[in-house]
């Protein structure tokens, strides 16, 4: 059909994450591993993108993740941790012509694991009852009449009567996906009046009245259906005033008529613990909470619904609890949204839960530029929202891979107080790829940080116990971008780094006075750094520290002069430093043993001089402004 491809192309400008092409960057892949690399040209952050394989279903376009991270208090082992990941993704043959399905990234789900949530190994076998090799979850094939036939993408995974960290034997998984079937609509439908009056009447699109369903897996890798109420296996179906098949699902009046219910976010209302008695007793208690995103009839506005249950599998809904605002960063519309309990690390180490804050991270499209940015609201109660506004934008240079749109976050909690956010990105050329950020106030999630300070004494260890010395920041001279120094990040970076000495010398190697520079600093030359923010486990420390160890090029005399062959530059104390720290390496770890300190900062060194001479817009601009800054 001519008018298709003007049809569906229109449809992707009111989509989120509609890429069209196939991906320009491919990760790197041996014969012996299929481990996803987390640092490539011009995506420092990724940590997971389609396969190179042409034949795998997750070789054209990536999705919404869901991340669980487990530990095993039993194992006697530090970090005995476990990252599965669940993701959507498609290949090109749900693209082909004559099906007719929407630019989404749906298709099917799959499954990947890790030991530390950066880099992932693909599950390349999946399930065995799957319609495909390497899928978790795959069309329903055996109910020709069923809403998740066409497509499906995933919405949520939980594991309700466990903790978040910590998964017991014989725990049960619940997946929330939405799908899309065969079923025709008119493409007019989805779009406002402009658009609409530019394609054909009777021009269709399949698999767009997107329904919501429920599985249930013991080991996440294989899932059985849950048959929902709806004749089509659907527990959640878009409100249709004039579809008797919607006529008694339950919910509240004054609903408004919707076209879609898909991605879903459902997340347990907690009991306080001298409430528990009288909320088992209370059979009508909403245990569960489901937000989706839908497109409401009447209007054309994307915005988010939500629905209780008591059980997690028949569904009530209870409304829209977010709208677009007109003129903002959500202005054409709100969707895929994680919702999350505020929390806090104590002195203990344990995570402490507000009683009755919660965050939701939400997608939200700008009606000034078309982009879709990561936006947040607040609530007290799961019912009311507030919204606070811009959390992750996109991409600042238009070469970034994630330039043309951030969205679909999925936050969790790490052992040193930081949440860290799963996203998906898009590039201005359309490929999609799941990316990381990292925060501890559930409000700033941007690397790089910039800092301007002054060099100050340390404690000694580097050079004398380690060998690898160290140009300590003075935390009372400190300029930083994201605020002071006791709202720094902990743990180990990778950045670039300039020290300015008063009398800095001249390519000559000699001072401003003409005597022989020992420290062998120009004050023009950018050094790679791996650096170290806050209390070095392996001694204890009592107070915060900013420990840059500046690297030398190769070539570059003093590269191998330490003692155990790192690079030596030599005292620079009340020198300016100039210091932009770029990517997160690891969290900081007590070590047995100077020995054991000493190899994995060794290998800290070794991971940063990898990243920073990556050919990317973000290095080169940190790299400028280092070099480049005047106070």
């Amino acid at each position: 059909m001519k008018w298709l491809s003007l049809s569906l192309s229109l449809l992707a400008s009111c989509q989120a994450f509609a890429p069209s092409k196939s991906p320009l960057f491919t990760h790197t892949t041996t014969t012996t591993s299929t481990n996803t690399q987390l640092y490539q040209q011009n995506d420092y952050n990724v940590v997971f993108r389609t396969s190179t394989e042409s034949d795998s279903f997750d070789s054209l376009k990536l999705g919404t993740a869901r991340v669980h991270r487990y530990s095993d208090p039993n194992s006697g082992l530090d970090g005995d941790t476990e990252y599965i990941m669940w993701y959507h993704a498609r290949d090109q043959s749900l693209n082909e012509a004559g099906k007719d399905l929407p630019p989404l990234s749906t298709g099917r789900i799959g499954r990947a694991t890790s030991r530390n949530g950066l880099i992932w190994e693909r599950d390349e076998v999946g399930s065995v009852d799957t319609d495909m090799t390497g899928v978790s979850m795959g069309l329903n094939t055996d109910s020709w009449w069923g809403f998740d036939t066409a497509h499906i993408g995933l919405g949520q995974v939980l594991m309700p009567m466990v903790g978040p960290a910590i998964r017991s034997e014989g725990g049960v998984y619940i997946m929330y996906y939405m799908g899309g079937s065969y079923e025709e609509t008119q493409i007019g439908l989805y779009l406002e009046d402009e658009k609409r009056a530019r394609v054909p009447e009777d021009a269709m699109i399949k698999g767009m009245k997107l329904k919501i369903g429920a599985a249930i897996s013991q080991d996440g890798v294989t899932w059985g259906r849950v048959e929902g109420d709806d004749p089509s296996g659907a527990c959640v179906v878009p409100y249709d005033a004039a579809d008797g098949d919607v006529a008694d699902v339950s919910m509240k009046a004054g609903i408004p008529e919707e076209l879609y219910c898909g991605w879903p976010e459902v997340v347990v209302n907690p009991v306080a613990e001298e409430d528990q008695k009288k909320a088992a007793k209370d059979k009508k208690r909403d245990n569960f909470f489901m937000y989706y995103s839908t497109m409401l009839k009447d209007t054309k506005e994307k915005a988010i619904g939500y629905a209780t249950s008591e059980n997690g599998f028949a569904w009530t809904k209870q409304g829209i609890v977010l709208k677009p605002t007109p003129g903002t960063l959500d202005g054409a519309g709100c969707a895929r949204c994680n919702v999350v309990k505020k929390a806090t690390l104590d002195a203990e180490g344990f995570w402490k839960e507000d009683d009755s804050g919660w965050i939701m991270f939400y997608e939200g499209v700008s009606s000034e530029d078309g982009k879709h940015r990561i936006l947040a609201a607040e609530s007290d109660d799961l019912e009311s929202w507030r919204k606070i506004g811009l959390v992750l934008d996109v991409g600042e240079s238009g070469e970034s891979w994630d330039a043309k749109g951030v969205g679909s976050p999925h936050v969790i909690r790490l052992d040193d107080g930081f949440f860290r956010m799963y996203y998906t990105g898009e590039s201005e050329s359309g490929e999609t790829a799941i990316g990381v950020a990292k925060t501890l106030d559930l409000s700033s999630w941007q690397l790089p940080i910039r800092i301007v300070s002054k060099v100050v004494r340390g404690y000694g260890r580097g050079s004398k116990d380690l060998g690898i010395p160290t140009a300590n920041v003075s935390r009372d001279n400190l300029t930083c971008s994201i605020g002071s120094f006791d709202e720094l990040p902990t743990g180990i970076y990778w950045g670039y780094a300039r020290i300015i000495a008063d009398g800095s010398s001249d390519d000559s190697g000699e001072n401003k006075n003409g005597q022989e520079n020992n420290n062998k600093i120009s004050g023009r030359e950018v050094y790679t750094t791996a650096v170290s923010i806050g209390y070095n486990p392996t001694y204890n420390n009592k107070e915060k520290t900013v420990e840059p160890h500046l690297i030398a090029e190769s070539t570059h005399p003093q590269r191998h002069a330490s003692s155990t062959g790192e690079t030596m530059l030599g005292d620079f104390y009340d020198a300016k430093i100039v210091l932009s720290v770029v990517g997160y390496l690891r969290p900081e770890l007590p070590f047995e043993g100077l020995e054991k300190l000493t190899l994995a900062i060794k290998k800290d060194i070794e991971d940063a001089c990898s990243l920073a001479k990556e050919d990317n817009a973000t290095n080169k601009e940190e790299r400028e402004w280092v070099l480049l800054h005047q106070q």
